[in-house]
């Protein structure tokens, strides 16, 4: 069983959804704070209320008359063996066609092949539930009663035709059979630590029953036994789930967090003096496990209450489980990257309606294909409103402080990433980066869009420049020096961090001794390229520095571009911020988008 499709109308953020079709496996949803995710859960759960949708649009005035009801169209595609199933749990039912028409053959035929129930909800109520073969209204409102003989195995058929009232009875009780295979783990705290004692070894939908159902899976050894390997997988500081009666009539669940071999149930905690998370990774596994038939399992913000590392691990266990569907709310890449899902669902906020897409899966791996072809991961990008790529790791980390420092500026949702390939701009390979940091720009599915790709100048002259920035319609942009480093060449600056990197020999280099240096040094063809412009746009900074820091120490001290970079990066926005004037001013125009 899997929910194929759903509509949403008038629910919180939700007018109206548009159909949003769902697959098998895991299913994500995306979409920032306050976008709608959890609503759209609610929804999947069959958990909707009357939570009108609230808007200029739908109540134009204080006081206004609006629809109160809220409203769901749902789609499941239910295989035979569960149809089958369900019907038996029923034990009496009605079929819409009476025995002399056929219905055995039709019955028979329908148990054979997969089927498709349509259901309208209206709040938390079931308005009509339509089976694709099941549910046609048959003449005179006449049908066939149909009841399960557990003994003899088989369905048996009232041999008389009796008033069918109403003609879609069959269907509303396999609709609320289905609503209780579905699962939702909300992310507060879940840790129902007792309840009573039963015989029924089904998990309630919001899991309540709980200690009951593991209480009963204990005299299953070896599945139970299997459920606390799993349980220790995610959680390692777990050594084993038991539970125990504590009173004749209720169940309690223990957490081991000490070797067994102990002996110590005494020193066990009760699941509800635990963190969050526990109870709902119990819930999940117990569902994943011990479900004879496939069910839909909706997890809401799983980074909420486990850290990466617990998500990586929950993902693979449910992996190999793949009969259940599995919809799953995150604003985490850890989630994404874990669950490899089939379809995602981004939901966004356009004024105070939620719009969600269903993003082209082909368009979301080719966005991680390019990521890799810069040196990026999904990780660096998901939640970043839009990204300013630049030169390497150096830029990435000093020019948020160069914005923060010397423009006053906040990032927000501006995510500034370094490439890790830029050189392939040389060469035979251009073209093709190129056309790579295009699509990159364009920021669909999960990629945020691009502001702009900001790169060294290195040696490349002034028609080389602007061939590139009109190649790429102004995407890619280079800073007015040779490279970044070119902003560093304070003499001061240097002196202070050389010194703090070389404080464990003792040593200290003074500003006359770096500017000394640089004097002696600056017409050196190594270093400067006079056809670039004055020194300090010509001169490769970089290595200029690396040689310097060598020469200074005696190769005591190696310039390592991202650590000492950064430190010259803040003493100069300290000290002499107008040394980073006209690359601030730079930055100012590549963001400009951003502050518009």
């Amino acid at each position: 069983m899997v929910i194929s499709s759903i509509e949403i109308s008038n629910y919180k953020g939700y007018r109206q959804s548009g159909e949003i079709k769902l697959t098998s496996g895991f299913n994500a949803i995306v979409g920032q704070n306050n976008a709608g995710k959890t609503a759209l859960l609610e929804a999947f759960a069959l958990q909707i209320s009357g939570k009108p949708h609230r808007s200029l649009e739908t109540i134009a005035y204080h006081g206004a008359p609006h629809d109160l009801v809220s409203r769901l169209k749902v789609s499941f595609s239910i295989e035979p063996a569960e149809f089958v199933s369900i019907l038996k749990s029923l034990n009496n039912f009605c079929l819409p066609f009476p025995a002399f028409q056929n219905g055995e053959a039709k019955f028979v035929q329908a148990l054979n092949r997969p089927q498709s129930l349509h259901c309208v909800f209206q709040n938390e109520n079931i308005q009509t539930a339509e089976l694709q073969d099941l549910c046609v209204i048959p003449p005179n409102n006449m049908g066939v009663s149909v009841k399960f003989n557990h003994t003899s195995g088989q369905f048996e058929f009232v041999q008389h035709p009796q008033n069918f009232n109403p003609p879609t009875f069959l269907s509303l009780q396999i609709a609320q059979e289905i609503r209780k295979r579905i699962y939702l783990f909300r992310a507060q705290r879940l840790s129902p630590s007792q309840s009573g004692i039963t015989t029924e070894p089904a998990l309630a939908p919001d899991a309540s029953n709980l200690p009951a159902v593991l209480h009963l899976l204990q005299s299953n050894v070896a599945r139970f036994r299997k459920f606390n390997e799993n349980v220790r997988t995610i959680l390692p500081d777990i050594w084993q789930i038991t539970t125990r009666p504590i009173n004749p009539n209720a169940v309690q669940i223990n957490v081991w967090t000490l070797d067994p071999e102990t002996q110590r149930e005494d020193l066990a905690f009760s699941i509800s003096e635990c963190g969050t998370g526990i109870g709902q990774i119990l819930g999940i596994l117990y569902v994943v496990m011990t479900s004879e038939f496939p069910r839909i399992i909706i997890i809401d913000e799983p980074q909420s209450f486990l850290h990466p590392g617990a998500i990586r691990k929950l993902f693979e266990i449910l992996k190999r489980y793949p009969q259940h569907q599995y919809i799953v709310s995150t604003h985490s890449p850890t989630v994404i990257t874990a669950s490899n899902p089939r379809t995602v669902v981004l939901v966004r906020r356009e004024g105070n309606e939620t719009k969600p897409e269903v993003l082209n899966m082909a368009e979301t791996r080719e966005a991680r294909m390019l990521l890799s072809e810069v040196g990026a991961r999904l990780a660096d990008v998901f939640g970043a409103d839009n990204i300013l790529w630049v030169e390497g790791q150096t830029e990435e980390v000093c020019f948020p402080r160069i914005v923060e420092g010397i423009l006053k500026q906040e990032l927000l949702g501006t995510e500034i990433i370094g490439v890790k390939q830029v050189g392939d701009l040389e060469g035979r390979h251009a073209k093709t980066i190129l056309e790579i940091y295009q699509r990159l720009c364009k920021g669909r599915g999960l990629l945020p869009p691009a502001l702009a790709f900001s790169f060294d100048r290195e040696e490349r002259t002034e028609a080389e420049l602007k061939q590139f920035t009109n190649d790429s319609s102004g995407l890619i942009q280079f800073i007015p020096r040779r490279t970044y480093e070119n902003f560093l060449l304070n003499p001061k600056a240097i002196a202070v961090v050389l010194s703090e990197a070389d404080k464990k020999h003792g040593a200290r280099t003074d500003e006359a001794a770096v500017a000394k240096w640089i004097d002696e040094n600056r017409t050196n063809k190594e270093y400067f390229n006079s056809s670039l412009g004055d020194w300090l746009v010509g001169v490769h900074g970089a290595k200029l520095l690396g040689d310097l820091f060598e020469k200074l120490t005696d190769a005591r001290v190696v310039y390592d571009k991202v650590k000492h970079g950064a430190k010259l990066t803040d003493w100069v926005i300290q000290n002499a911020p107008s040394d980073l004037s006209e690359l601030a001013a730079y930055l100012k125009a590549l963001l400009k988008t951003e502050s518009k």
